[in-house]
């Protein structure tokens, strides 16, 4: 009969110490699973912000690119507009002088 409950008390016993070692085990697993979840939020984070640093370097590149096109272009009217002005002045004088004298 002692030999009964000895075995009682032992088996408790062990049960009890499984139990704290599982929860050992658990708060663990846990503290290492939060440990990771703020590992990988840091380095999403990072990443999306890379991101989008790159995206505002590249869109302000092209941005530029856009703007010494534009001013290109407009360069070019502005520099036809010229010479067509220069080729053309003495004519358009003449013929405003025409006008008034006629």
């Amino acid at each position: 009969m002692e030999d009964i409950i000895q075995q009682i008390v032992d088996a408790e016993k062990q049960a009890l110490a499984i139990g704290a070692e599982a929860e050992n085990i658990s708060a663990q697993i846990t503290r290492e699973i939060e440990a990771e979840t703020a590992r990988l939020e840091k380095e999403i984070t990072e990443h999306a912000e890379n991101k989008v640093k790159a995206l505002t370097r590249s869109r302000a590149t092209d941005t530029e690119r856009e703007i010494a096109q534009i001013q290109a272009e407009a360069e070019e009217k502005l520099q036809a507009l010229l010479d067509a002005y220069a080729k053309n002045r003495e004519r358009w004088i003449n013929e405003i002088v025409n006008r008034i004298t006629s």
